[in-house]
Parts: structure tokens; C-alpha cells; sequence
């Protein structure tokens, strides 16, 4: 769920899709900024809208699409995890798969060994859903920043 975002000011145009590109307008004959790395995008257009006055509403706005950013960094990261996480799952289950028929299908097969390729494989489940709920946990606060700030800039209005 995103949440919408706040029109910028007529002079100021911020068009999202990989990256963030901030052009402010200078007239018909104007070249548009370069590119910018996400970092400098949001100083760039910080820098633009505190040159149009009214800082109070400017800097609200830049919170804001500071917040929008890191919350679609945290959301890709989470995603990624995930995707990552599924594909992990899929091979811890064969190799469990594989432990097991060993210890089924052979009668001198080592008790111990089972046990131990067992805890190999449940601590690098284990880890890998930890460092996944982190993420989920990180996504969430940013989710929740962003909601914040949303309605700071709705009161405001």
C-alpha cells in the first residue's frame, strides 16, 4: 500500500521510476538536470524547493519524499529477501529429503551424522527467516513513518 504523494509546487516536477529525477523549470530553452543517485536526487529537490520560499511546507515536503524513498528501498530489500528465502527453501528441503532417505534406507547409516547435517540445515533456516523478519520489521517502520508524515501534510492543507 502506498500512499499518494503530495503535488509539488507548478515549478518543480518530480517524475519516479527507477530512479528519481528533479528538473526544475527554467523556461523552453532549459536543459533538465542530470540524473542523480537517490541520495542527491532528494538534496537536489530540497535544494529547488527551498529556493521557491514557504521552508516550513518545503521541508515537510522533502521529509516526505525522504520517507517515500526509504520506504521503497526497505520494500524492495523485503522482496528480495523473500524471493531469496523461497528459492533457500526449496534446497534445504531436498538436502533434508536426501538426509532422511539416507538414515531410512541404510541400516549402518550414523545417527550422529544425521543430527548433525539436521542442525546444519535448521540453523541456515533459521538465520535466513531472521534476517528476513528484520527486514519485515525495517519495512514496517518505514510503512509507518510514511503514514505519519502522509497525514502531517494532509493536516497542513
Amino acid at each position: 500500500m502506498r500512499s499518494q504523494l503530495h503535488p509539488l509546487p507548478q515549478k518543480v516536477i518530480l517524475l519516479t521510476c527507477t530512479k528519481a529525477y528533479v528538473v526544475k523549470e527554467l523556461g523552453p530553452d532549459a536543459k533538465p538536470a542530470p540524473p542523480l543517485t537517490t541520495e542527491s536526487d532528494l538534496a537536489y529537490m530540497h535544494q529547488s524547493l527551498r529556493s521557491q520560499g514557504d521552508d516550513g511546507e518545503n521541508v515537510d515536503m522533502f521529509n516526505f519524499h525522504q520517507a517515500v524513498d526509504m520506504l521503497q528501498e526497505a520494500e524492495d530489500s523485503l522482496v528480495e529477501e523473500h524471493q531469496q528465502c523461497i528459492k533457500e527453501n526449496k534446497d534445504y528441503l531436498k538436502q533434508e529429503e536426501a538426509i532422511l532417505n539416507r538414515m531410512e534406507k541404510d541400516v549402518d547409516y550414523d545417527v550422529e551424522d544425521y543430527a548433525k547435517a539436521l542442525d546444519v540445515i535448521l540453523h541456515q533456516k533459521i538465520n535466513r527467516l531472521k534476517n528476513m523478519q528484520d527486514k519485515l520489521q525495517k519495512f514496517r517502520r518505514q510503512l509507518s513513518n510514511e503514514e505519519e508524515i502522509s497525514k502531517t501534510l494532509r493536516k497542513k492543507k
